[in-house]
C-alpha cells in the first residue's frame, strides 16, 4: 500500500512534465528578469569565490594552485547542487499553499521541478569548471562520462529527500532552521575546501568515511577531475538512496493529506 501510493503520485506528477519544466524554467527566468548574464550572474560570483579560495586555500594546504582549483571548483560546485536542494526543501509546500490548496496537483509536482530547477542552475555552473581546466590545461579524460550515473543517484536521493524532508518541515518549522544551520558546520567538516590527506589521526579518516555529503560529492567531483570514484561511495550513496526511499514512502503515505491543513 505504501508504495503503490507513492509512487502513484510519482506517475502522475511525470505527466506534468510540461508544466515542471515551465515552473522551473520560469522561476529561474523571474530571479534574473531584464539582466544581462541572466542566472550566469551567480555563476559569475560563484567564480570570483572559486578564484579568491582557490588562490588562498593553496597556500594555506601548501599545494599547487594548478592542481587544487580545479579540486575546489568541482567540489564546490557539487556541494552548492546538494546544499540548496536541502535549503529549499524546508519551503517547498509552504511556497506553494495557493496551489495545494485550490487544486488535487499530485506532490510530487512541486518535487520533480524544484530537483530540475537546481539541476540546470547547476549546469549553468558548469562554464566556471570548464574555464578552470582550459585556464590550467587540467587534463580530462573519458572518466568525465561517470558524472552521469553520479547526477543520476543525486537526483533520484534529491526527489526522496525533499518530499521527506518537506512535509517534515512543514509541520515542524524548527527543522528548516535547524538544517540550515547543521549544513554550515557539515560544509567545514566535508573535504570541499580542503583535501582529505591532511587528516592527522588514527579516528581522522571517520570524518571522510562516514560523511554522506562526502559521498554525495565525490561520485561527481571525482569524475570531474578525470578520475573513477571509490565502490565504496557508490554504495554509501546508493544505501543512502534506499533509506530515504523507504523513509519518504512511509511519511508520505501516512501524512499527504495532511499537508493542506499545515500549509
Amino acid at each position: 500500500m505504501t508504495v503503490s501510493v507513492y509512487f502513484h503520485d510519482l506517475r502522475r506528477a511525470l505527466r506534468y512534465r510540461e508544466l515542471i519544466w515551465y515552473r522551473a524554467s520560469s522561476e529561474i527566468k523571474a530571479r534574473y528578469k531584464r539582466t544581462l548574464i541572466g542566472p550566469f550572474w551567480t555563476s559569475l560570483s560563484m567564480a570570483i569565490f572559486i578564484i579568491s579560495f582557490g588562490i588562498i586555500g593553496a597556500k594555506l594546504w601548501n599545494t599547487d594552485v594548478a592542481s587544487f582549483m580545479p579540486y575546489f571548483c568541482s567540489g564546490y560546485l557539487t556541494w552548492m547542487l546538494v546544499s540548496t536542494i536541502i535549503t529549499e526543501s524546508r519551503m517547498i509546500f509552504l511556497s506553494n499553499r495557493e496551489i495545494l490548496n485550490s487544486t488535487a496537483i499530485p506532490i510530487h509536482v512541486f518535487v520533480l521541478e524544484l530537483v530540475l530547477r537546481n539541476f540546470i542552475v547547476f549546469a549553468h555552473h558548469l562554464v566556471v569548471y570548464a574555464g578552470v581546466l582550459l585556464f590550467f590545461a587540467y587534463p580530462c579524460n573519458w572518466n568525465l562520462l561517470l558524472m552521469l550515473p553520479g547526477l543520476l543517484i543525486i537526483s533520484l536521493a534529491s526527489i526522496c529527500f525533499v518530499s521527506l524532508w518537506g512535509i517534515a518541515c512543514t509541520r515542524y518549522h524548527d527543522l528548516g532552521q535547524l538544517s540550515n544551520n547543521l549544513l554550515q558546520i557539515i560544509f567545514f567538516l566535508t573535504p570541499i575546501m580542503w583535501p582529505p590527506k591532511n587528516l592527522a589521526g588514527d579516528k581522522a579518516h571517520l570524518l571522510v568515511d562516514l560523511n554522506p555529503m562526502y559521498h554525495f560529492v565525490n561520485i561527481i567531483r571525482a569524475p570531474m577531475l578525470g578520475e573513477t570514484p571509490s565502490a565504496y561511495s557508490y554504495a554509501f550513496t546508493l544505501s543512502i538512496c534506499a533509506i530515504l526511499l523507504l523513509l519518504s514512502m512511509r511519511v508520505f503515505q501516512r501524512f499527504k493529506h495532511r499537508i493542506v491543513f499545515w500549509v
